[in-house]
């Protein structure tokens, strides 16, 4: 069976978990199997995961995919490059990149305009995870239509998406709801590494700033300071864990320039590891998604403030709405989270976090149950 996956970037440690969830399920069902991702995923990344290089469907003007094809298979093979049409599944990846908030191109590029060309016969398109929507412009709705009706399994990661789903196709037979998969992922802390006992983590997200004026983004650096401070009165370490890119960092540095003493900041280039000392830690304040998944499945409280919809339904998921905090409402700050704080002292929100975790895995373990069912048929 050959297998390509989409949607993966190395600069997101999000992305990268969701590749080491799906390569550990995949290769445990099909030990096997060829996988492919785009060869814009950097060469000594696809030589670390054994990754052969499939055609990169979104950069140029033209799908120039066929090229491949002409390239005998004697001289492909042992270069570790896959021709489209030797793909028996594709697995979409994305996290979050369908729908009005992204450029209309990728969509197409990626799916819309190769998927209805590439499926014949028992091959299989799975979007496994993810957020999306909403499809109100540029003809995003009737090429979205395109992707489901072209998609064998579409899971739709949260309810705000499916409502925005259902409005391009009700009831479509190819869409289905489940979590975030990367809950299934339990990495143990290498030796050499120190659990962060009575820490409290921070992980600012460049997303929060990018698109907002200058007085919002003096908010948000403001209210991560206030939230360092709140959480150090608490008794605990207070830490900035860097989970994406150096903007992330730049937005560390500036809170600590509002601080008397600065936070420690963490960079740990694994994405695996960084997920394990997030479970090691006490609490979480977070504007990265992946970031989230990982302390919540984990039993650790967490505090949100997001940018997009699918922050409010993680939260959600997991029974942690009331610590959902909209940053721009300065005057809520030392409330919200002084009674997150006194809530995360609490057993019993510890143990009900615990239990939709539970609930969680179990919704994900019945997602990869239905997807290796379709990609055993594929194969």
């Amino acid at each position: 069976m050959n297998i390509e996956i989409l949607g993966i970037t190395t600069h997101n440690k999000g992305a990268m978990l969701m590749l080491e969830a799906v390569l550990d399920r995949v290769r445990s069902a099909f030990p096997e199997a060829r996988i492919g991702i785009p060869a814009i995923f950097p060469a000594a990344e696809r030589e670390k995961y054994n990754l052969y290089a499939t055609w990169p469907r979104e950069r140029g003007k033209f799908d120039a995919s066929f090229a491949v094809e002409l390239i005998p298979t004697f001289i492909r093979k042992p270069v570790k490059l896959m021709a489209r049409s030797e793909v028996d599944v594709i697995l979409d990846v994305s996290g979050f990149a369908y729908g009005d908030y992204w450029a209309p191109r990728l969509m197409a590029r990626r799916l819309t305009d190769t998927l209805p060309k590439w499926r014949t016969g028992n091959k299989a398109a799975i979007l496994l995870p993810q957020a999306f929507g909403p499809f109100k412009s540029d003809g995003r709705a009737e090429d979205f239509r395109k992707v489901l009706d072209n998609s064998d399994l579409v899971y739709v990661r949260d309810r705000a998406s499916m409502v925005y789903v259902n409005e391009v196709a009700p009831g479509h037979p190819a869409v289905r709801a489940a979590p975030d998969f990367t809950n299934l992922l339990h990495p143990e802390l290498p030796v050499g590494y120190r659990p962060l006992t009575n820490t409290a983590l921070i992980t600012p997200n460049q997303k929060m700033t990018s698109r907002s004026s200058v007085e919002e983004k003096s908010l948000y650096i403001g209210f991560l300071a206030r939230a360092v401070e709140k959480l150090r009165a608490s008794g605990r370490t207070a830490m900035f864990l860097i989970h994406e890119t150096s903007k992330d960092r730049a937005i560390a540095d500036a809170v600590n320039e509002r601080l008397a003493a600065p936070a420690d900041i963490l960079e740990e280039p694994s994405p695996l590891i960084t997920k394990a000392l997030i479970g090691t830690a006490d609490l979480l304040v977070s504007s990265r998604f992946h970031a989230l998944v990982s302390a919540l499945s984990a039993g650790v409280p967490a505090m949100a403030s997001g940018w997009s919809h699918k922050y409010a339904e993680l939260m959600g998921d997991y029974d942690q709405s009331r610590f959902l905090i909209d940053y721009k409402m300065e005057a809520d700050w030392d409330s919200e989270i002084d009674a997150f704080i006194e809530a995360a002292d609490d057993r019993a929100t510890r143990d009900a976090l615990r239990r939709a975790g539970d609930l969680q895995r179990e919704r994900s373990e019945a997602m990869w149950e239905e997807v290796i069912a379709r990609m055993r048929r594929a194969g």
